[in-house]
């Protein structure tokens, strides 16, 4: 149980670091195969120990894929936050500047 905790903030921090770029979504894509195959693996074993239909174990592990699907995009479409001396238009670093225009988009500050 832990692990899956684990698993999914490791997921959901990768998607942090990344949001609002396309590695967010790489990493949510690279994050939900394991869940998959885990599951798989997981619901044919039990099977083949218990010599009974255990296709219900689906059910939890796509209820956690889910939930990680759902809050890693949320985080994705998370605003990154900008340094405290930096250009609206282009993230320029304007610390110094007293022209009072960014020199490298023209943006009037």
């Amino acid at each position: 149980m832990i692990f899956l905790a684990c698993y999914a903030v490791a997921i959901w921090w990768g998607v942090y670091t990344h949001r609002r770029r396309w590695g967010a979504l790489i990493v949510l894509a690279a994050g939900l195969p394991p869940v998959a195959l885990v599951a798989w693996f997981d619901v044919h074993l039990a099977q083949w120990f218990l010599g009974e239909d255990t296709s219900w174990l689906y059910i939890p592990a796509i209820a956690f894929g889910a939930l990680v699907a759902i809050v890693s995009v949320f985080i994705a479409v998370q605003p990154r936050s900008l340094p405290e001396h930096a250009c609206e238009c282009c993230q320029y670093d304007l610390r110094g500047n007293v022209l009072g225009l960014c020199p490298e988009c023209g943006e009037p500050l």
